[in-house]
């Protein structure tokens, strides 16, 4: 065999690859269909401003309860920076 072919072997035999890394279009890996963030990651996830649990709002941010701050989600990843936050009115 070629060094290709034994590769393409290798990757269709082995499981070589997280299972949390694969897409799945049925969701049965957990994932939030608005984000892709597990659903795992979201229940962990707390504001770092006042330790409460966020929530995913519109699947363009998480929201925290308290204290109203929406952390951004870029590229399917939160910034839970405080600087990056705004504040929502309502």
């Amino acid at each position: 065999m070629t060094e290709a072919l034994t590769y393409r072997w290798w990757l269709q035999t082995t499981n070589w690859w997280p299972q949390t890394a694969r897409v799945d279009s049925s969701n049965k890996a957990g994932y939030n269909k608005a984000a892709m963030i597990p659903q795992d990651l979201l229940d962990m996830l707390v504001c770092p401003v006042c330790k409460e649990p966020v929530v995913l709002k519109n699947g363009t941010g998480l929201k925290c309860g308290k204290c109203r701050r929406v952390y951004p989600i870029q590229d399917d990843i939160p910034i839970m920076l405080v600087d990056s936050a705004t504040i929502d009115p309502n």
